[in-house]
């Protein structure tokens, strides 16, 4: 009985360690300061110069000239404004 209870505990550990790891949430800091959690995609927009985020479950447009920082692991994807889709790229600030 306590061999299975430990086995179901390991289990429900290692579940919930791989069910962390399918959802990531990268770090934006913006020059006034303010810093958030965002989901990805992270869309970048360049014609109408914004990134767009998911942030607590809303969209939101932050104006580029406002982020300081994205987290290096941000999956950063590009806006094409003719066809609307976008193209995207892994740790796009690593060297």
């Amino acid at each position: 009985m306590r061999a299975a209870f430990l086995v179901l505990v390991l289990l429900a550990l290692a579940g919930a360690s791989l069910g962390g790891c399918a959802r990531h949430t990268y770090y934006v800091e913006l020059n006034d300061g303010k810093y958030f959690y965002a989901d990805p995609p992270l869309v970048l927009d360049t014609k109408k110069g914004v990134y767009r985020m998911w942030i607590a479950g809303s969209r939101q447009a932050i104006p580029m000239d406002d982020v300081r920082y994205i987290d290096d692991a941000a999956q950063i994807c590009y806006q094409n404004g003719v066809t609307d889709t976008f193209t995207c790229f892994d740790a796009l600030y690593q060297f």
